[in-house]
């Protein structure tokens, strides 16, 4: 469970947790909004100072500077090959949060995907049709293999979506207001 003023707790059961001390510099903390793990590494990033790492199941910790993770991630997946990360990053003067999606095989080194195309997106998940990000006022993205991404015309709804998740070919969002939208493909909701 990762949080704000860099929070990290770890539990084997869910019942008895531990809360970590972390390797971070900024005063106060990096805030910690995204963890994910491909079964050997868990990777945490850590905003504006790097991506924290775990090799031995989340016990330690070490900070990695050099990832070159830019901006902040909200959200991050593996899909069996890749971290797949979404956030966000400010646009090039500075003004304004905009969307960013990112892959990376380790954790450390990151390609961008989909940067400055659209507002900041705090959730992603995954389905047998392929990736659905989702955003403020909104915002949708889908991609067929997290590399191509393509910004959903219709407007779902004006309201944050804050989190989604798939079951089986079902994705379920949620969001401000008590928003809750149902779908298969990330284009069509109800």
């Amino acid at each position: 469970v990762t949080g704000h003023f860099g929070t990290l707790l770890t539990s084997p059961d869910a019942e008895n947790w531990t809360k970590h001390e972390l390797p971070l510099v900024s005063s106060p903390p990096a805030h910690l909004f995204a963890v994910a793990s491909n079964g050997s590494r868990w990777i945490v990033h850590a905003i504006d100072e790097g991506m924290l790492i775990s090799d031995d199941q989340g016990q330690t910790w070490t900070l990695d500077p050099a990832a070159n993770l830019a901006g902040f991630s909200l959200d991050v997946l593996w899909n069996g090959s890749e971290f797949v990360s979404v956030g966000g990053i400010f646009n090039e003067d500075g003004s304004e949060e905009v969307e960013a999606i990112a892959t990376s095989p380790d954790g450390i080194d990151w390609t961008y995907r989909s940067l400055y195309t659209g507002r900041i997106l705090y959730g992603i998940g995954r389905n047998d049709l392929g990736y659905t990000a989702v955003g403020r006022d909104g915002r949708v993205m889908t991609s067929p293999d997290a590399i191509t991404w393509t910004s959903e015309s219709s407007r779902v709804t004006d309201r944050e979506i804050h989190a989604l998740t798939t079951f089986g070919a079902t994705i379920v969002a949620v969001g401000g207001e008590g928003t809750i939208l149902t779908g298969l493909d990330g284009a069509a909701w109800t």
